[in-house]
């Protein structure tokens, strides 16, 4: 299977004891197969993205790393990690993002906004050809962050199209 091949290929002999990755893998499988629909991202063939890293210590609590020790981690496993767009305190990220004349009460409201209406259903950092998937948003949190997903509408509908023509990608051939 996919997921087996790209482990042995990317992690294979480089992870420490008690180590886990957590990854997207994008592009194609081995054979041009596309590994999701519309999305290759004109690659042709698979690519890891990691967006999780974590270390499992002799009592069995599964501990993760911070992000930027997770960044260090991938440089040294020279394998990419989830591409950055932007790195710091929350209201930070509102206040660098949002218009002056639109200030919104709550960090959920001023969330919507920016995301919806200036950086989603635009073309996609890793390939400008395609339309942006979402954004995920960390909050470091010990043991384990809270990473949110929030998804482009058109990537959304694009999703639904596929279900609603019955058309399965390798990701839910596998679960299946």
């Amino acid at each position: 299977d996919l997921w087996s091949k790209v482990g042995k290929q990317y992690f294979e002999g480089k992870l420490n004891h008690g180590e886990s990755v957590y990854c997207e893998i994008i592009g194609t499988d081995y054979t041009g197969k596309a590994i999701q629909h519309g999305y290759t991202y004109s690659l042709e063939q698979p690519k890891v993205y990691v967006y999780r890293i974590s270390n499992i210590n002799s009592q069995g609590i599964e501990i993760d790393l911070g992000y930027l020790q997770m960044v260090d981690r991938c440089k040294q496993l020279e394998i990419d990690f989830c591409p950055e767009y932007f790195y710091g305190p929350l209201w930070t990220f509102i206040e660098n993002n949002q218009s002056e004349d639109l200030i919104e009460e709550t960090k959920e409201n001023s969330l919507q906004d920016i995301f919806y209406n200036k950086l989603l259903e635009k073309p996609s950092i890793l390939d400008n050809t395609i339309t942006e998937e979402g954004f995920c948003v960390r909050v470091e949190k010990y043991p384990r962050p809270n990473i949110y997903k929030i998804k482009a509408k058109s990537f959304l509908l694009h999703e639904s199209g596929l279900k609603d023509k019955e058309v399965t990608d390798i990701e839910e051939e596998q679960i299946l």
